[in-house]
């Protein structure tokens, strides 16, 4: 019996091949955004970000990477490596040190950005990091605007005495509805749509009158019509 195999082709380790990727997507329709920053984990000296809350009972390690160590940390996200340089926001999670061999962690933790044109918005990271690889891969896994993608990380430098890093990250996600704007109005649809909800399920309030439904779907993007006429009918 002979079985085909298909050609498996090694996949380029380098955000460009990232990018690359998602904009090979043909499926997807919505909007791609690239986002770079470096990241800051101070674990001894003045201002730590980054702080051992649990060890495994058989190890007496204090570092990090000790298998059964966990961290917890709220660490900056600033515009170049040097932690002088713009901050854009903050990275607070958690990490555990999640490997018996090479050293490796679980990263779970939300990018909380303050400045600049994401303000206020946040993402969330999940993955498996290998802190010895030069490239790392994590998943965009949600938050704003129900935005996925990947994360890439590449160690910039490393106190090995002190266990502090600072790491590169760029991060290539795609979303609908990037347009604060557009964002506003959804949220103005949904505030309606609960209120009209609100009236109709209840005995103390009558139904909206058909130019009060009128009046808010003026309001409303045509995308979100159907769904809030539906609604209106109920």
């Amino acid at each position: 019996m002979v079985i085909s195999v298909p050609a498996i082709q090694s996949i380029a380790e380098d955000p460009k091949s990232v990018e690359k990727w998602f904009e090979n997507l043909t499926h997807s329709k919505q909007k791609l955004t690239k986002l770079h920053f470096y990241f800051h984990g101070t674990e001894s000296g003045n201002n730590i970000t980054s702080i051992q809350v649990a060890r495994a009972p058989n190890n007496n390690s204090t570092s990090a990477a000790a298998f059964g160590g966990i961290n917890v940390f709220d660490n900056a996200m600033t515009v170049g490596p040097n932690i002088t340089s713009k901050q854009l926001g903050r990275a607070q999670g958690l990490f555990a040190a999640s490997s018996l061999g090479p050293q490796s962690l679980l990263i779970t933790m939300n990018q909380f950005f303050t400045e600049g044109e994401f303000n206020d918005s946040t993402l969330a990271i999940v993955g498996r990091d290998p802190i010895l690889d030069q490239y790392r891969e994590m998943s965009v896994v949600g938050e704003f605007r129900l935005a996925r993608g990947i994360a890439t990380a590449k160690t910039f430098s490393f106190d090995t005495a002190a266990n502090n890093a600072v790491v590169e990250y760029h991060v290539v996600r795609d979303y609908d509805r990037i347009n604060r704007s557009d964002f506003e109005l959804h949220r103005r649809f949904r505030s309606k749509q609960f209120e009209l909800h609100r009236r109709f399920r209840s005995k103390r309030f009558q139904a909206p009158s058909k130019i009060q439904i009128e009046a808010i779907l003026s309001s409303i993007k045509d995308s979100d019509r159907s769904d809030f006429e539906a609604l209106s009918k109920i």
